[in-house]
């Protein structure tokens, strides 16, 4: 008999500079006939670049409680002062299958999103920055979705 395990845990942190993994990466918290992994990136006093691969998709379903339901995609959480390459992280998110869920909190600086978030869940924020949505947002799927944006600007 298999058994399936879900996509596990990956931290990357930083408490005083930044979180980089270089374009050959790849990170992978993918699973088969199980929900996938999150991927956690804390770069708070710093910049999060994540320029590589990341793999996050799930394949199967199981029983909720009488509705058969696919199993979530992996999840990623980005804490960080600044975000590089938001665009090209998110459609390399989207190649990799990573649709379960997004979370990003950016303490510092200006984001525009345009057509390139695609997940369950989203939860966007940045404070001290202006949050601009300039296309689309895609919770779309077999199951509900959720999108929540936050801007905060900070006044003394």
């Amino acid at each position: 008999m298999d058994k399936y395990s879900w996509g596990g845990d990956v931290l990357l942190s930083s408490d005083s500079g930044e979180v980089t993994t270089d374009a050959a990466s790849r990170i992978d918290v993918s699973a088969r006939n199980n929900r996938g992994g999150r991927l956690t990136v804390n770069a708070l006093a710093g910049r999060a670049d994540l320029a590589g691969r990341v793999d996050g998709a799930a394949s199967g379903r199981y029983d909720a409680g009488g509705t058969v339901v696919p199993y979530d995609a992996g999840e990623l959480v980005v804490r960080a002062r600044q975000l590089l390459d938001f665009a090209g992280l998110n459609q390399r998110l989207n190649s990799g299958g990573m649709t379960g869920a997004r979370t990003f909190q950016i303490s510092e600086g200006d984001l525009q999103i345009g057509d390139e978030v695609k997940a369950r869940r989203v939860d966007i924020s940045v404070d001290k920055g202006r949050l601009t949505v300039a296309g689309r947002i895609d919770a779309s799927g077999e199951q509900v979705g959720s999108i929540r944006l936050y801007a905060v600007m900070r006044c003394r």
